[in-house]
């Protein structure tokens, strides 16, 4: 299995949504998500997550680049 992390950060709605999604993509990889580690900014109020997942040998990759491309959708809708 490959460790990673993904940074989140944005709104509380922002976080749960990109949250949920990593957490599908990566069982849908069949990793496991171990946990997560959450700060506020006290200057922006914006909320940062580091999530900590496993991902079978190999998959990782493709993982970030499903992640991303999700992550992408949303800004390219926002703008």
């Amino acid at each position: 299995m490959y460790n990673s992390f993904e940074y989140l950060q944005g709104s509380i709605a922002e976080i749960q949504k990109k949250y949920e999604i990593l957490s599908d993509i990566v069982t849908e990889y069949g990793g496991k998500v171990h946990g997560s580690q959450r700060d506020r900014d006290p200057k922006t109020s914006l909320i940062d997550v580091l999530v900590y997942y496993e991902v079978p040998f190999g998959q990782r990759e493709e993982v970030k680049r499903k992640f991303n491309d999700f992550v992408l959708s949303i800004i390219t809708r926002t703008n």
